[in-house]
């Protein structure tokens, strides 16, 4: 299972960064920026003054710069594009990254038994997040609007954490062998087993209520 554990790794690792990325873009007010939902040609940065110009024409006719940066210079615009253009190009990458590491799994037939269903669910997962990330967005450019909808911004996260909570429980679940897993089920600690699970609800719903702060 070497191989697909480090493939789930770096995977992990990425949307770890992700995550933080998209912590930034919210401390910075990035997240309205970039007013269009353009899977493919949204990857080429705007490279001349008069690229530039256009985006920030598209940014000055949402709530966001009327109602709260109508003094924004092109300059400051440059800088909230790049955390929000950055977050996009990430995400991107995470699908290349496994699109690519499950496309060699597959020719190479290094996927282990049972598990390519499991691995096509975190293409779905990361493919459906994208999705929610333009609708968390859309939801800050509706009239009277200058912020993101804090339910969307939640959903969001939460599907994050979700995502890493599921590819460490991959990982962890591929360094054992089935017998090695049976033993150590029969042999837990049922009351620290039961204390530790809604530990982690807890912790998951906290990190939703954050989202919701913050919103």
């Amino acid at each position: 299972n070497r191989q697909a554990i480090i493939w789930l790794s770096v995977l992990l690792l990425m949307i770890v960064c992700m995550v933080v990325v998209g912590g930034m873009t919210r401390l910075t007010d990035s997240g309205l920026s970039i007013v269009e939902w353009k899977p493919i040609s949204g990857v080429l940065f705007p490279s001349s003054r008069e690229e530039w110009l256009i985006e920030f024409e598209k940014y000055k006719l949402i709530p966001e710069f009327t109602l709260v940066n109508s003094d924004m210079t092109i300059e400051d615009f440059k800088y909230i594009y790049l955390w929000e253009w950055g977050h996009r190009q990430l995400g991107r990458a995470i699908g290349v990254v496994w699109f690519a590491g499950f496309a060699l799994l597959m020719i190479k037939k290094w996927i282990p038994r049972g598990w390519t269903i499991k691995f096509l669910l975190i293409g779905v997962l990361v493919g459906f997040q994208g999705l929610i990330g333009w609708w968390m967005v859309y939801s800050g450019l509706k009239p009277g609007m200058t912020d993101v909808s804090s339910y969307r911004l939640a959903t969001h996260l939460g599907m994050a954490f979700f995502i890493v909570g599921l590819i460490l429980w991959y990982i962890l679940s591929l360094r054992l062998n089935y017998e090695s897993l049976m033993l150590n089920r029969r042999s837990r600690d049922q009351k620290l087993y039961v204390f530790m699970n809604i530990y982690l609800c807890a912790l998951f719903v906290q990190i939703i209520l954050g989202a919701l702060v913050a919103g």
